[in-house]
C-alpha cells in the first residue's frame, strides 16, 4: 500500500496559487505530440483523438500529450488563433532529425518518432530506460526542472522546456476548409519556452499573460541540442490563478 500511495503522489501536482510540483518518478514518461491546424480539414479527427486521452489512466504518469498548432495553412483563409511559426519550425526540426520525411498535418509523433497508427495505444508495454527522475517545480513565476540522474549519465548539453497547455477550447471557424465548424480542442500549447541549465537544473520564467481555456496543464521535458525529441518528461493539471 505505501508504494501505491507514493506512485500516486508522484504523479499529482501539489497546488497553491501559482505553485505546483510534479515528478516523472523513476519510469520513462514520453511525449505524444500532434502537429495540427484549424485551417486543415483533415485535422479535427486527430484533435478529437488527442482529446480522448484526457481520460486515459496513464495520462501524466507515462505520457504527456501536446498539440502544436502550425501556421503554414493560415493562407487557406482561416488564421488559426493558436498557430505559431515556432511550432512549424519544431515540426521541421523533426524532419531534420530524421523522424519523418515530410511535414504534414495532422502529424503525430510518439516518443520522438512518427506515429501513423495514432488510433492505437499511446504507451507501449516497455519503454526505453529513463534518463533519470525529472522533477518540475513552479514557485513565484519561475519553473525549475531538476534531473536526478546516475553519475554515468551526465546530462550536459540538455535543453529544458516548459509548456502550458489549454483545454476546453472552442473556436467557431468562419473561413477556410473548416468553415462553419465549431472546433473543440485540448492539450493546445499556449506557451512554450526553453533554456540551457547546468546539466541537473534548469530555470525558466513563466511571465505569461491571461491564457485562454477553462483548464490548464503544465509540462516540462528535456531534449538534446537542436534535436526536438523529448528524452524525459513530466507534468500534470495546473491551477494558473
Amino acid at each position: 500500500m505505501p508504494h501505491i500511495l507514493l506512485l500516486a503522489l508522484l504523479s499529482m501536482p501539489i497546488l497553491t496559487a501559482h505553485a505546483a510540483q510534479y515528478s516523472s518518478g523513476d519510469q520513462r514518461v514520453i511525449a505524444v505530440e500532434l502537429f495540427t491546424s484549424q485551417g486543415c480539414s483533415s485535422c479535427p479527427p486527430a484533435d478529437r483523438r488527442l482529446s480522448r486521452l484526457k481520460d486515459h489512466p496513464l495520462l501524466w504518469k507515462r505520457f504527456v500529450p501536446m498539440a502544436w498548432h502550425v501556421d503554414y495553412w493560415d493562407y487557406l483563409g482561416w488564421r488559426d488563433p493558436y498557430a505559431d511559426s515556432a511550432n512549424s519550425r519544431r515540426q521541421t526540426d523533426y524532419r531534420r532529425a530524421g523522424a519523418t520525411k515530410v511535414v504534414y498535418t495532422p502529424g503525430f509523433f510518439r516518443d520522438g518518432k512518427e506515429w501513423r497508427s495514432w488510433y492505437g495505444e499511446p504507451v507501449a508495454d516497455e519503454e526505453k530506460n529513463a534518463l533519470g527522475r525529472l522533477t518540475l517545480n513552479v514557485e513565484g513565476g519561475t519553473a525549475t526542472l531538476q534531473l536526478d540522474t546516475p553519475v554515468d549519465m551526465q546530462a550536459k548539453g540538455l535543453l529544458g522546456h516548459i509548456a502550458i497547455l489549454g483545454f476546453d477550447l472552442a473556436t467557431p471557424v468562419e473561413r477556410g476548409e473548416n468553415r462553419g465548424e465549431m472546433l473543440h480542442e485540448d492539450f493546445v500549447v499556449l506557451f512554450h519556452r526553453s533554456g540551457y541549465g547546468d546539466g541537473t537544473s534548469w530555470q525558466i520564467d513563466l511571465d505569461t499573460p491571461d491564457l485562454p481555456g477553462r483548464k490548464h496543464a503544465l509540462v516540462g521535458w528535456l531534449s538534446r541540442g537542436s534535436d526536438p525529441r523529448p528524452l524525459q518528461a513530466t507534468g500534470g493539471w495546473w491551477q494558473s490563478d
